[in-house]
């Protein structure tokens, strides 16, 4: 894959956070800058190539809180209440590169770019390795676990570091050329 392709989605998923995810308008009323007239600034809600991997209200347990140091205590991802048996489907698209157990947990990771890796965990399966899958595609359901008894453990890693996942689902600014009004001859 085009080194270019995975700096713009390191771009995308490391960009900052908007303040405010309403549309926000530059200029006048119409949506065309008073200045030149070429630029309207617009906030979408989510990005169309991220979804939730739960069905439903995302509401986050336990938020990401990454290690000081790579071997450091942390929470290398967020905790979102699900209920057992809950459906999880794939937050983007991509190829399955993992489905098992793991310490006796069932996990699974799907490679969306080369670096870009989303992970699951309590689930059963319902994928397996190799297998490709389109975002909001179901991967298995929740399988609860002593750690993770009413909630979804979702990961990202951006390659080797982890990376708050969360940001695949927040307000991303997009510019749009605005409509170009003729002006009048003098």
């Amino acid at each position: 894959m085009p080194i270019i392709l995975i700096a713009a989605v390191l771009a995308v998923l490391l960009a900052p956070t908007p303040p405010a995810a309403r549309p926000q308008l530059t200029g006048s009323a119409d949506g065309e800058s008073a200045a030149t007239g070429l630029v309207v600034v617009a906030t979408t809600m989510t990005s169309p190539r991220w979804r939730p991997p739960i069905r439903g209200t995302v509401t986050v347990r336990r938020g990401f809180d990454p290690p000081r140091h790579r071997w450091s205590r942390g929470h290398r991802g967020v905790d979102l209440v699900a209920h057992p048996g809950s459906v999880i489907q794939a937050a983007g698209s991509g190829r399955v590169v993992f489905a098992g157990r793991i310490a006796g947990r069932g996990v699974i990771s799907i490679e969306h770019a080369p670096g870009v890796r989303t992970t699951y965990e309590p689930v059963r399966a319902d994928v397996s390795a190799g297998q490709l899958v389109r975002a909001g595609d179901a991967i298995g359901r929740l399988s609860p676990d002593r750690r993770h008894r009413d909630s979804l453990h979702w990961g990202l890693r951006i390659r080797d570091g982890y990376a708050d996942p969360m940001r695949l689902l927040r307000a991303r600014p997009v510019l749009k050329p605005a409509r170009a009004r003729a002006l009048p001859a003098t």
